[in-house]
């Protein structure tokens, strides 16, 4: 025991940090920890796990004291939502309690939805989440959406919500719509501008339906089977209709100046209308429109067979003398007198003249000197103005954009 005491003690070794134990694994090999139980999830994968539900974040998912969220005040996150998009505000109202209030809270009602960016992910449960915090929408576009991701009655439902406060409604290219579906948007009493083109099921009298609104002032109807009788129904009860789009409706047929006749009595204030190949039209019924609408200012009479363009264009001068834009393609009576005529249009600015083949280089010099306001000039096709011309034209006019094309 002696001994014991009076043998030296052996120095202390320095304590070593402790190793880092490695990451238990799971038994399908997956390393147990935060970032492998709960992996990173892209927004729109987000956004659509967010829909999938229509239940809040449990009030325990408050933030904690940790995170400086916290220390801001709801107002000063509701301005910090609202530079988001759709998406990603529905993905922060799913993050925690206290984003979902803000989120729902300050817009429990939204009033203007623009999904169309978003068409390839909007579906059921988009608009089943959103549905209830919509019955103030004003303005709505679900463009392009996918037929496969909403059905007619889902956009029926969705609708319902909103039909006494919508006034914007953009459907372009939307499969979902049809008769049944028009027999809802007839029902939005306040819609100011409705958005069908390229809506192919709806049938050629389904659109009759939409007599029933009254407040129309901006109406597209491009590539639609709209007919002469469903559009006379429209017009006469939409008396302040200033836009209108009747391009490639084909199913209108030789009813043409029929129905440019109903709009010229019933649309005194249109302003813009486009007849892109329509191709049965005459100067008749282009003359009830002209004669009938002095604040017209666009047109589009493109691809168009039966048009003698001198007379339009002095019916134009004497009627719509505040003209601004004029699409005129591939209109053969264009003649090099009708195109100088056209430099009185003191407000004109575009003019599309593609594939007129008597239009002389000096005709289009003329035209250029003497109306200083035109932006944009269409000169593609003609045979007679070589690329040459059209660049000295360029040089000399850097404000026009002359635009040419030509053939192989």
């Amino acid at each position: 025991h002696q001994q014991q005491q009076q043998q030296p003690q052996a120095p202390q070794q320095p304590q070593q940090a402790p190793q880092p134990q490695p990451q238990q694994q799971k038994p399908d090999g997956s390393a147990d920890s935060l970032h492998a139980t709960f992996p990173p999830v892209e927004p729109k994968q987000a956004l659509l796990d967010c829909a999938a539900t229509q239940d809040p974040p449990s009030a325990s998912a408050v933030v904690t004291a940790e995170n400086r969220f916290d220390r801001l005040p709801n107002e000063l996150l509701d301005l910090i939502f609202r530079m988001l998009d759709y998406p990603d505000v529905l993905v922060c109202s799913c993050t925690c309690w206290r984003f979902y209030q803000v989120c729902f809270s300050f817009h429990h009602n939204f009033e203007a939805l623009d999904l169309q960016p978003h068409w390839l992910k909007v579906g059921v449960r988009l608009l089943r989440t959103i549905r209830p915090h919509c019955r103030d929408l004003k303005r709505l576009s679900l463009a392009w959406a996918d037929e496969m991701m909403i059905s007619s009655l889902c956009f029926r439902t969705f609708i319902s919500m909103c039909v006494e406060s919508i006034a914007v409604l953009r459907l372009s290219s939307c499969m979902f719509v049809d008769d049944a579906a028009l027999q809802w948007i007839a029902k939005c009493v306040n819609l100011v501008e409705l958005d069908l083109q390229r809506c192919a099921e709806v049938t050629a009298d389904g659109f009759s339906v939409l007599k029933n609104l009254k407040c129309l002032e901006k109406l597209n109807l491009f590539n639609t089977r709209v007919s002469c009788n469903a559009l006379e129904k429209i017009v006469r009860s939409n008396k302040n209709v200033q836009h209108i789009n009747l391009g490639h409706c084909s199913s209108i047929g030789p009813a043409w100046d029929q129905t440019l006749q109903a709009i010229g009595r019933n649309c005194p204030k249109l302003v813009s209308m486009d007849l892109w190949r329509a191709r049965q039209c005459s100067n008749a019924g282009l003359m009830e429109v002209i004669t009938r609408c002095p604040l017209l200012t666009d047109i589009d009479i493109g691809w168009n067979r039966t048009v003698d363009f001198g007379p339009l264009i002095a019916a134009l001068l004497k009627y719509c003398p505040n003209l601004r834009k004029l699409f005129a393609t591939a209109i053969r009576s264009i003649t090099g007198l009708s195109l100088r005529e056209l430099h009185k249009f003191q407000r004109l600015e575009q003019l599309d003249v593609l594939g007129s083949p008597s239009l002389a280089p000096d005709d289009v010099w003329f035209l250029l000197k003497a109306r200083p306001t035109l932006k944009f000039l269409d000169l593609s096709f003609c045979q007679l103005i070589n690329e040459a011309v059209v660049v000295s034209m360029r040089e000399q006019f850097p404000n026009v954009a002359i635009k040419k094309s030509f053939s192989v």
